[in-house]
Parts: structure tokens; C-alpha cells; sequence
């Protein structure tokens, strides 16, 4: 565990130090990585008080209780907006709501067959601004500013957070925004 730690800051360091110009051989950086590990190392190793673990493990014991009664129940639970109120609702419940609030506003699409449509979306947004680009419709700048960074990009989640004034609440469903998809995959401009 220790291991894995020193070796994500390290990475994380070392990647930071590199975008400063300055080398993680350096005698300092050495320095500070092996102080890290120590003190890592000595904070994983310190015992914990009795108390402490009494009261770690009766946590523990409560929340796989609530999680087998989920289970049980077939039950989802949900925090209400800025409170500290919960909302236990059936899976059904919140899958009926979404589907309902889905239809009523027309402006998403469940995924629901388990193909993610991500990456022919993305593919299809290049695709356009590929050809954009070599017809000059763009320029390169242009091009730079709108292209999708694939590492940061990912299909929007609908989720409902239950008011707790409100009778029923909506769940949360893995969807896509039909109108940006629709206009990816299906625009093809002609070019004079």
C-alpha cells in the first residue's frame, strides 16, 4: 500500500518537477521522496487506538447491514439537495421517473443496448472537423479550440437528487444528449 502511494506522488512529482524544468534525479527531489515514503510508512505503521478501531469496525458492520438491506429491497438511496436528508426509493421508482422526465423534455436517450456510442460519436466530431479543416472552413486555430479531448471528454449522466419536499424523487441513468449526437453523426455538409 505504501508502495503503490510513494509511487503515484513520485509520478505525480515527477511529472510536475519535468513542467518546471527541473529533473527528478535532482539531490532535493531524491530528498523529498524518500522523507515521503518515511513518513508514509511510519503513518501506515502507527497503531490505532482501541477505540478507534471499536468504532471503525461497528461503522463498518452498520453500513453492510444498510447495503444487504438495500439489496434485499432492491431499494436505491439518494442524499436530498443541500441536506442532510436521504431518500429511499425502489429501483423501479427512480427508473419510471427518469424514463418519464427522459420523454417529457425530449432531450436525452438511454443507453440501453450496453454499446457505448462514445467513440462513434467522437470519431464522427473529427471526422466533420477533419474535412472542415482541408475545405478552410476552419482555420487551424479554429480546429484547436473546438477538437474533443478525448482524456477529458465523456457521456453526460442524468441524475435526479430527490427534494425532500417532494413526494417522489428520480434515480440516475446512463444517457446521451440526443440533439449534440444527433447533429455528430448525422450532419454531413456539402462543400461548393
Amino acid at each position: 500500500m505504501v508502495s503503490k502511494e510513494c509511487e503515484a506522488i513520485r509520478i505525480r512529482g515527477s511529472d510536475c518537477l519535468s513542467s518546471h524544468c527541473m529533473s527528478a534525479s535532482d539531490p532535493h527531489a531524491k530528498q523529498f521522496f524518500d522523507e515521503t515514503k518515511s513518513i508514509l510508512t511510519d503513518l501506515y505503521m502507527a497503531p490505532v487506538s482501541k477505540k478507534l478501531l471499536a468504532r471503525a469496525e461497528r461503522e463498518n458492520r452498520l453500513v453492510l447491514s444498510i447495503q444487504r438491506k438495500l439489496r434485499a429491497a432492491n431499494a436505491i438511496i439518494r442524499r436530498t439537495d443541500k441536506s442532510k436528508v436521504f431518500y429511499i426509493g425502489t429501483t423501479e421508482e427512480f427508473e419510471e421517473k427518469a424514463r418519464n422526465y427522459m420523454m417529457k423534455t425530449c432531450a436525452y436517450e438511454e443507453v440501453a443496448n450496453g454499446v457505448n456510442p462514445y467513440q462513434e460519436m467522437v470519431n464522427a466530431t473529427l471526422s466533420l472537423l477533419h474535412r472542415l479543416k482541408e475545405k478552410q472552413a476552419i482555420n487551424n486555430d479554429q480546429y484547436k479550440r473546438v477538437v474533443p479531448d478525448q482524456k477529458k471528454c465523456e457521456l453526460p449522466h442524468l441524475y435526479f437528487i430527490p427534494k425532500a419536499h417532494k413526494v417522489r424523487a428520480i434515480g440516475s441513468l446512463q444517457i446521451r444528449k440526443v440533439s449534440y449526437a444527433s447533429l455528430a453523426l448525422h450532419f454531413s455538409p456539402t462543400f461548393h
